[in-house]
């Protein structure tokens, strides 16, 4: 139990605490005044806009003389959400800061350079969809001829990879030279330049 009290959260111990997004986690940290040993510490987390929190299972907690801090990386771009610390003292569990909204930036569409490069005969090239849609993979000649087009077709938010075998959309073997790889999903649109040598 949280206790009898209508705001539970502990105040006299706590020194600081932030939450923040970083990179691709979110980060808690917090400083106590003191602390016993046998206090154990858990991270709850709500998806906005519910209010239910739930415990993190087996998120780890590290400890630094009296300064905690724990990483969320189970997080979900595009979502926001809220934090509990809650500490058990003797039995007792209570609130120990709660967070406000916390967003985690939609990520943007990336498009990586192809591996290896220069390649022979084929090369593998990555990329990240910020959301599910229809994708269009090509390839051109430094013309700016397409001479293949790789993927075409809906998918999934995530990474992703596709190979190019060197062979133009008949089937024949592409000549050595500079190509560019481009990736197109709704409105958004990312080429790069990779290097064949037969």
């Amino acid at each position: 139990l949280l206790g009898e009290e209508e705001d539970p959260t502990v105040g006299t111990v706590l020194q600081m605490s932030s939450v923040s997004f970083e990179n691709d986690h979110i980060e808690l940290h917090w400083v106590l005044d003191s602390v016993d040993d046998e206090d154990l510490f858990t991270v709850h987390r709500s998806h906005e806009p519910s209010n239910v929190f739930s415990c993190l299972e087996g998120i780890p907690i590290y400890r630094e003389d009296l300064g905690f801090w724990a990483r969320d990386e189970s997080i979900e771009a595009g979502e926001t959400y809220r934090y509990r610390v809650i500490v058990e003292h003797s039995g007792d569990r209570s609130i120990l800061f709660e967070s406000g909204p916390v967003p985690a930036p939609q990520m943007p569409m990336k498009l990586g350079q192809n591996r290896p490069n220069p390649f022979n005969p084929s090369t593998v090239i990555e990329y990240y969809l910020p959301g599910a849609g229809h994708v269009t993979r090509d390839v051109f000649d430094s013309a700016g001829r397409r001479i293949a087009r790789l993927v075409d077709s809906r998918q999934e938010k995530g990474d992703h990879s596709v190979e190019w075998n060197g062979l133009d959309s008949e089937g024949r073997s592409a000549s050595s030279g500079v190509y560019f790889y481009r990736i197109s999903s709704g409105k958004e649109s990312l080429a790069r330049k990779m290097i064949l040598i037969r």
